[in-house]
């Protein structure tokens, strides 16, 4: 069973990683949905809004999980929306990916904490 943490005590700093708006995970694909659906909720934004999502790192590699994404992204904002937008690349490019990644969010001086 999977839990959120709910818990609203003042020095209690950390941030919810599943969705309120969603019941309590019960299998890979709901659970992948409540985590992207808190993800949009803090960001302020939907699905909808988004021009690709790209699936890299260990879960790149993972069938599994691949379908998983799918099928969470498919349920959020629909299966047409994960043939137009869901990116998995090859997987010689994965590790690839991940370096690059961090070297754009290395540079951006706003998510800097020194």
């Amino acid at each position: 069973s999977y839990t959120n943490n709910t818990n609203n005590d003042a020095d209690d700093d950390t941030i919810p990683i599943l969705s309120q708006a969603m019941p309590t995970p019960k299998d890979l694909p709901s659970l992948l949905s409540s985590a992207i659906l808190q993800a949009l909720e803090q960001a302020g934004t939907n699905p909808f809004a988004l021009e690709n999502v790209l699936v890299v790192g260990g879960g790149a590699r993972n069938p599994t999980f691949r379908r998983g994404i799918k099928g969470a992204l498919g349920s959020l904002a629909g299966e047409a929306f994960t043939e137009e937008k869901l990116v998995v690349p090859r997987e010689e490019l994965v590790e690839e990916l991940v370096v690059l990644g961090a070297a754009v969010l290395g540079s951006d001086s706003s998510t800097s904490s020194l």
